[in-house]
């Protein structure tokens, strides 16, 4: 016999086992309830008398085991009962809103048509034309070129020259480090670094240059010029901040010509000494002097000497021998050259971080 004949013939006994099983059930508590009433007509009766009508219920009363109350049903009926009302009123106080800002909006619309239009053509017009002059104001700013003023050749005894070069920093506020050199067209020659203060005038020396270099035309030619500008965050008057630490005296000068001196009765050896004084209150690690001598207002002689450890309210002596003769000295010129604007050039105390003595 066929498995699944087997597998049907059994689940259709077991289905109409179930449909016996349930009207026995049905039959056995439908004979119990109508046993329940004929022992209690009075209790049947009474529970009659106390059944309200459905319209007389309390829906107030009614609890929902999911917090789902009656009022607030009723509450979100209202709301989607009056939701036009609502829209409506919406629309009126964005039409209000409206209706009050409208004059302000043509004001300023109608004012800019007639007169801000043209302000704003006005405006880009300046600010084309400040572009255009933008390169001028920059290079207004800009630190100009070293000006040479004078250039002089020194003939020594021993057949070369110092070239002394007198030079002028146009800019009232760059303090300028720069390298130079020279040249006679064809050859660069004597290359040096020096600086110069704001709009000062100075000497620069370029000694022991071979008479073959000078044969033609000398010129001088700043290489490289590192510009510092003086701002009033960083110095607020320059007069008063060199005033404060530029303040070396030099006495004491003195000329020994070579046929009053007992160093050499043939190589024509002078003498010049003096004395540098330090009255700031500031240290400094290196001071330089360049000595001009004069014979009849023209310069016979640059020497240029550098001391170590200008110490504040010290003195030092200083002694130059100057080879040549130079027949009658009429003037002595000495320039101190000392950097008072790097901070490298200042000894701080071992005792504090200040540089001021």
């Amino acid at each position: 016999m066929p498995k699944g004949l087997i597998f049907g013939t059994i689940l259709g006994m077991v289905n109409l086992l179930k449909d016996e099983y349930k009207k026995t059930k049905y039959v056995k508590e439908d004979k119990k309830d109508k046993d329940e009433a004929a022992a209690f007509p009075a209790a049947g009766e009474a529970a009659g008398a106390n059944e309200q009508p459905i319209g007389k219920i309390d829906p107030k009363k009614y609890k929902d085991l999911e917090g789902i109350t009656i009022p607030k049903l009723e509450m979100g009926f209202w709301f989607i009962k009056n939701q036009p009302v609502f829209y409506k009123i919406i629309l009126s106080i964005l039409f209000a809103i409206g209706l009050l800002t409208l004059p302000r909006f043509l004001w300023t619309f109608g004012y800019y048509v007639m007169f801000g239009m043209a302000q704003d053509r006005e405006l880009a017009q300046a600010l084309t034309d400040q572009s255009n002059d933008l390169h001028g104001i920059v290079m207004e700013q800009a630190a100009k070129d070293i000006v040479p003023l004078t250039l002089d050749k020194i003939k020594n005894d021993v057949g070369t020259y110092d070239i002394l070069v007198k030079i002028k920093n146009p800019n009232p506020k760059h303090w300028g480090n720069f390298e130079y050199y020279f040249t006679n067209g064809t050859e660069k020659f004597g290359r040096a670094d020096n600086f110069i203060y704001p709009g000062e005038e100075k000497y620069i020396v370029s000694p022991a240059i071979s008479a073959e270099k000078l044969n033609a035309n000398i010129n001088f030619v700043v290489d490289k010029a590192d510009w510092r500008r003086i701002t009033a965050h960083e110095i607020a008057d320059w007069a008063v901040y060199k005033a404060d630490r530029f303040q070396v005296n030099v006495k004491a000068i003195e000329f020994t010509p070579s046929r009053a001196t007992i160093l050499s009765e043939k190589l024509n050896l002078n003498e010049l000494s003096f004395t540098a004084e330090n009255n700031s209150a500031f240290n400094y690690y290196e001071c330089g002097f360049l000595a001009l001598l004069y014979s009849q207002n023209d310069a016979v002689s640059a020497s240029y000497v550098t001391v170590d450890n200008f110490m504040s309210g010290t003195e030092q002596n200083i002694a130059v021998t100057i080879p040549g003769n130079f027949g009658r000295v009429t003037d002595i010129d000495i320039f101190p050259n000392l950097d008072i604007y790097s901070a490298d050039n200042f000894i701080r105390f071992d005792g504090g971080a200040g540089e001021e003595r």
